[in-house]
């Protein structure tokens, strides 16, 4: 009985350890998805943007966007009454701005000014390590040695029963020896199928 309690232990252990692992894949996987996908919509909304700058822009216009339907890019010029201006692109949920200004009645942008970019939406994109599901380190290396004090003791006691057996048949024989010779007849060969 105690053997089967044994087996049971050891597969309730292993699945709890595969069940975690696969939590912490999912996790993973769904943290490698989100962060591919974010790096994708930076790329596009900084392709828009420089797409952006290279278009003639009219200083009369606070504001105004253009669109290039190929690439699926957006980007918008904002004029203010100082003669500062914002130009701004966004894919999925990146946007990034360029700062400039209207010189000599046309719309400027500093060529070594870079873009400044934030994520709207959600929170960010990378999880803390507390925050994901499945099991902790320290969780997966105990339920490892658990499982290696179960194989441990099963190893044991399976060798413990086998040894018990051949004790338990080797007692039998000499128990059939001994009633051989005290009898001087052989014993009768219990029935079969009673």
């Amino acid at each position: 009985m105690s053997s089967l309690l044994m087996v049971l232990l050891l597969l309730t252990l292993g699945s709890l350890l595969l069940e975690g692992l696969n939590l912490q894949q999912r996790a993973l996987l769904a943290q490698t998805a989100s962060e591919t996908q974010a790096i994708r919509d930076t790329a596009i909304a900084h392709s828009a943007l420089q797409w952006g700058k290279q278009q003639v822009w009219s200083a009369q216009v606070a504001l105004a966007c253009r669109e290039q339907a190929p690439q699926g890019w957006r980007a918008c010029l904002r004029i203010f009454g100082d003669g500062s201006l914002v130009l701004s692109s966004a894919s999925g949920e990146v946007q990034v701005w360029q700062s400039g200004e209207v010189r000599g009645g046309q719309v400027r942008f500093p060529p070594t000014a870079g873009a400044i970019f934030a994520r709207s939406g959600r929170r960010a994109y990378v999880k803390c390590p507390e925050a994901s599901a499945g099991f902790s380190l320290p969780e997966t290396v105990l339920a490892m040695a658990l499982m290696v004090l179960t194989v441990t003791a099963l190893g044991g006691y399976q060798r413990g029963m086998a040894q018990g057996i051949v004790q338990l048949n080797q007692t039998r024989q000499l128990w059939r020896d001994a009633w051989r010779y005290s009898q001087l007849s052989a014993p009768p060969s219990p029935a079969r199928g009673r």
